[in-house]
């Protein structure tokens, strides 16, 4: 949902009155939001003013949607917080039963709007089902037990072993000269949780799989950020797993000029980046008086990553080497076998 979308529909609950249906801890919770985030500004109070006489009012309605977009626009916090709610209250629950709360009589047992005859068979049905529900905790536990020790430190430490001893074997090259494996390439590529606060997973699958030079195998991987100015980053991070570093080092001294030309973009300046891996390079493609496009290349043994960073200005060169010094260390961390 973009923010237009937001708006509409916590502006619609909150006319409607659905917020509040929602549940105490849900739709109380964004009812109070909303009016907390219209009430800030004169033109929010009014048309809140308005609703609150005649929830009717197109107008007082379309004024608050305006307000409360501007503020999403401002604000990726409220933004997410929006995301979050709405996609958890819209889970279908058709044909689904409440147990709001039981009763037992003589001759029947009430379970909320569900009355069943008090009879040694529905007491064995109800017997039936408390055991199902149990087994069902049960089995979750289970499965939640043994991912956790999967991922266990002694665990995961056995298997960069692994890795490292099959790539010891024959030539002894150091780690990192072989090519990774489809599942190493995806694993070297930028995650949410790596990259900075603020920025959110936009697209997994950015990649032509046909594109594959020097034999190199792609990934690629796109994330957003919202600036407090209000302005949506977008940053492409691609890697191509090669089968040797002259490889890697010709797809290196390609890679950037090629975006460009695809692109469209004119001259290019060069931005100055600290120097990561054995090779590294930052262009700057301006497209508008303050702002453009950030192309940076970086060799890191027989692997190279590009990242395309879009509306960036060329002061935000220490937040390109940020995120370029991050994208570098996990795929060293990738190569030398301990992720």
């Amino acid at each position: 949902m973009d923010v237009s979308q937001l708006a509409a529909a916590a502006v619609g609950d909150l006319v409607s009155g659905t917020a509040a249906a929602l549940g105490e801890s849900g739709g109380s919770a964004l009812a109070e939001t909303v009016r907390a985030r219209l009430g800030g500004s004169s033109r929010g109070r009014a048309a809140l003013s308005a609703l609150d006489a005649d929830v009717g009012d197109t107008a007082a309605q379309e004024e608050a949607r305006d307000v409360l977009r501007e503020e999403l626009e401002g604000d990726p916090a409220l933004r997410r917080e929006l995301l979050v709610h709405f996609s958890s209250s819209r889970v279908d629950n058709r044909e689904s039963v409440v147990i709001t709360g039981s009763r037992v009589s003589r001759s029947h047992i009430s379970v909320g709007p569900l009355t069943i005859n008090n009879t040694p068979g529905a007491r064995i049905l109800i017997a039936a089902l408390v055991l199902l529900t149990c087994a069902l905790i049960a089995l979750a536990v289970y499965g939640g037990w043994h991912l956790v020790i999967a991922d266990s430190p002694d665990r995961s430490s056995s298997q960069p072993a692994e890795r490292r001893s099959t790539a010891d074997q024959g030539s002894g090259s150091l780690p990192g000269s072989q090519m990774l494996s489809a599942e190493d390439t995806d694993r070297a590529l930028p995650t949410e949780d790596s990259m900075p606060k603020g920025w959110y997973l936009f697209d997994d699958d950015v990649f032509d799989p046909e594109d594959r030079p020097e034999g190199c195998r792609p990934d690629g991987v796109t994330f957003e950020q919202w600036t407090s100015e209000g302005m949506e980053r977008v940053s492409t991070f691609t890697v191509y797993a090669c089968p040797s570093a002259d490889a890697a080092a010709s797809v290196f001294r390609q890679a950037a000029p090629r975006l460009a030309e695809e692109r469209g973009f004119g001259p290019a300046t060069s931005l100055a980046v600290p120097r990561l891996g054995d090779e590294s390079a930052a262009v700057w493609h301006k497209w508008s008086r303050t702002e453009g496009d950030a192309v940076a290349t970086t060799r890191v043994g027989n692997v190279v990553l590009r990242l395309w960073a879009q509306a960036y200005s060329e002061k935000d060169s220490a937040v390109l080497s940020d995120l370029i010094r991050r994208a570098v260390e996990r795929i060293q961390t990738v190569q030398s076998g301990k992720l």
